[in-house]
């Protein structure tokens, strides 16, 4: 429990407190107004009872503000916590995911936008084709891991870097000299649509 939540409580509790002590009062000028004799005297009770109510529906009224907001509060402070365990348990997995035979698993895991670059970058040097063809195309493969799989030997993952929006013009420029005549000229047709597009 926070310092923030403690001093929470402790307002609650004060409140509490003093709409018990108007409450109490409220009780005994009740009792005294059946007891008082003179008009006068009811009349100066009645005053102090409806300041009383005042009082009372006030402090009513700032508790449950208190209230629905710390309820707020907890129910955010809830929620990010859930979303941490989710995504801590999701990194988990997917990394456990990434270790699989299964060559199609390890595929799931390379083209997932959530899988974090230390696993792509594992999963770059994998031995099938096909999931290095993954790592090349997804997004959120940075630079560096791109900069090796342009080295790759098989012509299908170089071919998916160049389509990837990450490569940069350098590893671009790389490409547009490659020993196979279908990379050389798609990564030329890449760099002219990015210089034009610059403009």
């Amino acid at each position: 429990m926070n310092f923030e939540s403690i001093e929470n409580q402790e307002s609650e509790k004060d409140i509490v407190k003093e709409a018990l002590e108007v409450k109490e009062k409220l009780d005994l000028k009740l009792a005294e107004l059946n007891t008082s004799k003179t008009e006068e005297e009811k009349e100066k009770i009645l005053e102090e009872i409806e300041e009383l109510k005042e009082s009372l529906q006030e402090k009513n009224g700032t508790l449950k503000k208190e209230l629905v907001a710390m309820a707020k509060k907890r129910a955010e402070d809830i929620r990010r916590n859930e979303e941490a365990i989710l995504k801590e348990n999701s990194v988990f997995v997917l990394r456990e995911l990434s270790k699989n035979e299964n060559v199609f698993i390890r595929l799931g895991v390379a083209e997932n936008l959530n899988t974090p670059v230390e696993i792509l970058k594992e999963l770059s040097k994998d031995k099938n084709l096909f999931v290095r063809q993954e790592v090349a195309d997804n997004p959120n493969t940075p630079i560096e891991i791109l900069r090796e799989l342009s080295k790759d030997e098989d012509y299908r993952v170089r071919r998916e870097i160049i389509r990837n929006p990450n490569a940069s013009m350098e590893v671009l420029e790389e490409l547009s000299k490659d020993e196979n005549e279908f990379i050389k000229n798609i990564a030329i047709e890449e760099l002219k649509k990015r210089k034009s597009e610059k403009i």
